[in-house]
């Protein structure tokens, strides 16, 4: 189908009649019910003889042209078969009584049941519903932060975007084999390729260097234009109340703002994290997949073997004594990502690439060069807090809700409420802009319900004590940002 990051990363706003796109920011997009759709609609083709046979025709002469060899042109029933059982299969392990309609999706936990159910080819009952939607998160300037996703799981772009094709229609080969796990992950540390895996490591690059161009938006001359003195003010307010967490990078970033050097030098925009219960937003996402156990398997071993000395926090017990049955879905997933970039590197087609990437440097270190160049200099390992949600810049976000890390709060001006006095349901999937909150209009067919855990509206009640005037200040300056 060929999905790439603009799937869920373009926003659109519509406002008098004028479309706008966003790009970098929120999709509208419910992917689940474009799931669902996609399923009958090849269900539709395989019942229909008409159907299947344009099918079938489309996919022999796309094959014969487009040279795509191994792949027998004749087999395009087979290929419709296969693409509606992982369909069905990808839908019904992640089903939910928690929707995320548009713009939002339990990425994570989507993510956690393909790698560690699907492709470790175990039944799908052990699959857990996902219970958390989250809003898919604005992409620009993403290189120059100290870490990625909700809750920095991983702190470079490659490593967050190849667990993310993971989740979504890639594959990697976990299955226990009949080879002791312990002795594949001695391979594997001594640099054998123990998985067969999609994700494509030099096209997920490719991805990230163009995303790298995206800058957040502005606001639009188009619309009515903001009030210069309540910038000013709310530029105060703003360094008063918000600057703590989210840095203010509308005035370049200063050494302070800047994390410590990593061991080749480069420093980052720190990205603030903390704790779900300090904040006091929904807890779904921090306690449902945070703190999620999977069966550690050969996954497990490999992080054994590889870091013998680490302690397990829960026991004391350092890993290469004793390593639990079951451990933290999110560690074993970054081990995951882990071993695919390892094998990616030491491959003939990556080393032929550094050799004319970097002709004047010497094998292993024009590897070395390239290898900090596909981390965006990342090359140190992040502090993993499973159950902490990140604060980043905000420059754009008037053009990124709905609000908090689940789009539970429509606008702005309601997250500048106290919680009890923000809205108890909205409609989302409109793309109609509302001037006045900073956000989409109540509309759309999407009922979202925020008194259902997941959906919850409360917390991060920073500035809903401001007075009028202040609040309407603080929120010229957000559109500003």
């Amino acid at each position: 189908m060929g999905f790439t990051c603009a799937t869920c990363h373009t926003g659109e706003i519509t406002q008098a009649g004028n479309r706008y796109l966003v790009e970098g920011g929120q999709a509208n997009l419910d992917m689940i019910a474009f799931l669902l759709a996609l399923g009958d609609a090849i269900e539709a083709n395989q019942a229909n003889s008409s159907k299947k046979s344009r099918y079938k025709s489309r996919f022999f002469w796309n094959t014969v042209l487009q040279f795509d060899w191994p792949i027998n042109p004749f087999s395009g029933s087979r290929y419709l078969e296969k693409s509606r059982v992982y369909v069905r299969g990808f839908t019904g392990r992640n089903a939910s009584d928690v929707p995320g309609g548009p713009a939002r999706l339990d990425a994570i936990g989507s993510i956690i049941n393909e790698l560690h159910v699907h492709h470790a080819n175990i039944s799908d009952d052990n699959a857990v519903p996902p219970v958390a939607p989250v809003s898919y998160p604005y992409i620009w300037d993403l290189s120059d932060l100290q870490c990625t996703q909700t809750n920095c799981v991983s702190n470079n772009p490659i490593d967050r975007n190849v667990g993310e094709v993971l989740g979504v229609f890639g594959y990697m080969n976990i299955e226990d084999s009949w080879i002791p796990n312990f002795f594949q992950a001695l391979l594997g540390t001594a640099g054998w390729n123990l998985f067969e895996a999609t994700p494509k490591v030099d096209n997920v690059y490719k991805l990230d260097r163009a995303l790298a161009k995206a800058h957040s938006p502005k606001w639009p001359d188009t619309f009515p234009p903001l009030d210069p003195q309540l910038i000013t003010l709310g530029s105060q307010l703003y360094t008063q109340h918000c600057s703590s967490c989210h840095i203010d990078t509308t005035d370049g970033v200063d050494g302070d703002e800047l994390t410590e050097p990593n061991s080749i030098g480069r420093r980052f925009t720190k990205v603030i994290q903390m704790e779900y219960s300090d904040i006091g937003t929904d807890p779904a996402f921090a306690e449902d997949f945070g703190l999620r156990k999977v069966n550690s398997g050969l996954l497990g071993d490999m992080l054994s073997y590889s870091h013998p000395d680490s302690i397990n926090p829960e026991t004391g017990i350092p890993f290469g004594d004793s390593f639990p049955e079951e451990f933290n879905s999110l560690v074993l997933l970054g081990v995951a990502t882990g071993a695919l970039k390892k094998d990616h590197y030491a491959s003939i087609g990556f080393i032929i690439r550094t050799i004319f990437t970097y002709p004047e440097l010497s094998w292993g270190n024009a590897v070395d060069a390239l290898i900090t160049e596909y981390a965006v200099d990342q090359v140190d390992g992040v502090e993993l807090l499973t159950t902490s949600y990140r604060a980043k810049p905000l420059d754009g976000i008037a053009f990124t809700g709905p609000y908090l890390h689940n789009g539970s709060v429509r606008t702005l001006r309601d997250l500048l409420k106290a919680p009890e006095n923000r809205p108890t349901s909205f409609f989302t999937g409109t793309t109609e802009y509302d001037l006045d909150g900073a956000g989409y209009m109540d509309g759309g067919s999407f009922y979202l319900d925020t008194t259902i855990r997941g959906n919850y509206k409360e917390g991060h009640i920073y500035g809903t004590e401001l007075s009028d005037l202040n609040k309407e200040a603080l929120l010229e300056y957000l559109k500003s940002l």
